[in-house]
């Protein structure tokens, strides 16, 4: 089993993203690409986490950890 088997993997609202290719830019690029209105992006990059609020997404950081826990629980709410 290898990580590199696999492309984008779909778990109920979750997406998994598995990015061929080097660099860091590729994969910020694919994940701006997939982001959706109402999509949670989980990120510590600002440039990306931007980028995909831009896009309509939601980017959290898990640099506050109870910040991020509580704005995690109410998207997860909000989105059953």
């Amino acid at each position: 089993f290898s990580f590199r088997d696999f492309e984008d993997v779909a778990y109920s609202h979750v997406t998994v993203v598995f990015v061929k290719g080097k660099g860091v830019v590729v994969s910020d690029n694919r994940i701006v690409q997939l982001a959706q209105v109402g999509d949670l992006v989980i990120t510590s990059d600002i440039p990306l986490a931007d980028e995909v609020i831009t896009k309509g997404a939601l980017a959290l950081s898990q640099a506050d950890r109870q910040q991020f826990a509580t704005c995690l629980d109410k998207w997860l709410s909000n989105n059953k």
